[in-house]
C-alpha cells in the first residue's frame, strides 16, 4: 500500500468515530498559460472572466486527488469536495474540506484537508467507485455544515441520491427523488453521471433540485450539436424536464448558481480518456432563460464565456467541479476543480473573478 493510501486509510478510520482526520496537502502555483502568462481575461457579451490563480494539489507522496464536485462557503475560506478515496483495493467515498488561507491579490494557499467518510444510515462508511456530485440546500456554512445531497451512479447506470441533513458528520438517508429525473443520462465515465444543484436563488423554483446529465444524444436539427437532458424536481410539482445544447463534442460536467439566479455550466470535451481534458468551456445561462426553459420544456443554448484548449497552452485538466460565491462587496468568484487522467496526472484548482456587464436583480 502506498503512503498516500495509508494516510487515507487512517483518515477513514479516524473519521468513523465522528472526527474528521487532517491530512497535509502539497501545492504548487502554476501559470494559467504554459508560457508563464497570468491574469488572462475572457470577454463575452455577458461580461469578463479574469483568471486569478491556478494551484496544483497533491498528497505528500505526490499522488493526485480525485475531486468530482465542489462547494464554496460565502466567505471564500473553505471548499467542500467529494471524492472516492482509495485505501488498498477498497474505494470509499468521502467529504474533503479544504481550508483556503488568503495571501495577496485574492489568492490563497491550501496546506491541509479534513477527510470525513460518507456514512450510511447505520453510521458505517459508504463504499462507492463512481464519480459523485454534491449540492447544498440553502447555504454551505463551512466546516462541513449544511443540508447536503450527493448523487452517484450505481453500477455505472442507475442514479441514487443521498441526503446528509446535518453535514459531513451525519448519517445519510435515501433522498426521495424519482429516478426518472435522470432518464437519458446514459452511463457514467470519469465524470458524474449527472451534475446537481439546488436552485436556491431562482424565484418560483427555490429549493428545487436541478440535475443535468453528462451523457447526450444527437440533435438532428443541428448535426454538430448534442442535446443533454436536464430537469428540476420538487415533491409538490414533480419533474419538469428541459434540455441543454452543446456543440463541438463538449459535455456538461458541473453546474453552479449565482446569487441572482443565473447559472454557470462547465463543459469538457468528451470521447476517449486520451482526449478528455483537452478542451474546457464555461457556459452562462441567465435566470430568465433558465426559467423559460423549465416552464416550456425547451432547449437552452448557454452563452460560452470562456473557451480554453490545452493545445493553446492553457494549464487545464478534466473539469469536474464548479462553485461560485459573491462577497459582501458584490465581487463574484468562480472556482474550477479539475482532475486529470492524462500524463502527468494532476489535480488543478483554478480561480476566476466574474465581472458581469450589468448587474441583475435577484430572481
Amino acid at each position: 500500500m502506498s503512503s498516500a493510501s495509508l494516510l487515507l486509510a487512517a483518515a477513514l478510520l479516524g473519521s468513523v468515530i465522528g472526527q474528521g482526520s487532517v491530512m497535509q496537502v502539497e501545492q504548487e502555483s502554476l501559470p494559467f498559460l504554459t508560457n508563464g502568462s497570468t491574469g488572462v481575461t475572457f470577454t463575452s457579451p455577458a461580461g469578463q472572466l479574469k483568471h486569478i490563480q491556478t494551484l496544483r494539489l497533491e498528497s505528500p507522496d505526490s499522488t493526485p486527488f480525485s475531486f468530482t464536485s465542489i462547494l464554496v462557503n460565502g466567505a471564500g475560506s473553505e471548499l467542500l469536495a467529494v471524492s472516492p478515496l482509495t485505501a488498498s483495493a477498497i474505494e470509499s467515498s468521502a467529504f474533503v474540506t479544504l481550508g483556503l488561507q488568503p495571501t495577496i491579490l485574492d489568492r490563497y494557499n491550501i496546506s491541509q484537508a479534513t477527510v470525513d467518510p460518507m456514512l450510511d444510515a447505520d453510521g458505517q462508511p459508504i463504499f462507492l467507485d463512481d464519480a459523485l456530485s454534491v449540492a447544498v440546500d440553502g447555504r454551505y456554512c463551512g466546516r462541513g455544515r449544511g443540508d447536503l445531497t450527493v448523487a452517484y451512479a450505481r453500477e455505472r447506470i442507475f442514479i441514487e441520491v443521498l441526503r446528509f441533513r446535518r453535514g459531513v458528520e451525519s448519517a445519510s438517508t435515501i433522498q426521495d427523488v424519482p429516478v426518472a429525473l435522470f432518464d437519458f443520462c446514459g452511463e457514467s465515465t470519469s465524470l458524474p453521471l449527472a451534475a446537481i444543484s439546488y436552485l436556491n436563488r431562482l424565484r418560483g423554483f427555490r429549493d428545487d433540485l436541478l440535475a443535468l446529465c453528462s451523457g447526450g444524444f444527437r440533435n438532428f436539427s443541428k448535426p454538430r450539436g448534442l442535446l443533454y437532458a436536464a430537469g428540476v424536481f420538487n415533491v409538490r410539482d414533480g419533474i419538469r424536464r428541459f434540455f441543454v445544447e452543446s456543440t463541438g463534442g463538449y459535455q456538461p460536467s458541473a453546474v453552479a448558481q449565482l446569487r441572482n439566479g443565473d447559472i454557470m455550466i462547465a463543459f469538457v470535451q468528451d470521447g476517449d480518456i486520451e482526449v478528455e481534458g483537452q478542451g474546457l468551456r464555461i457556459g452562462y445561462v441567465t435566470a430568465d432563460e433558465l426559467k423559460e426553459g423549465i416552464l416550456s420544456g425547451g432547449t437552452l443554448n448557454p452563452l460560452i464565456i470562456a473557451d480554453l484548449l490545452r493545445n493553446d497552452g492553457f494549464n487545464i485538466a478534466v473539469q469536474s467541479g464548479l462553485a461560485v460565491r459573491e462577497d459582501i462587496n458584490g465581487r463574484i468568484f468562480v472556482y474550477s476543480m479539475s482532475d486529470d487522467f492524462l500524463e502527468p496526472s494532476q489535480t488543478l484548482l483554478t480561480t476566476f473573478e466574474w465581472k458581469p456587464k450589468r448587474r441583475r436583480h435577484r430572481r
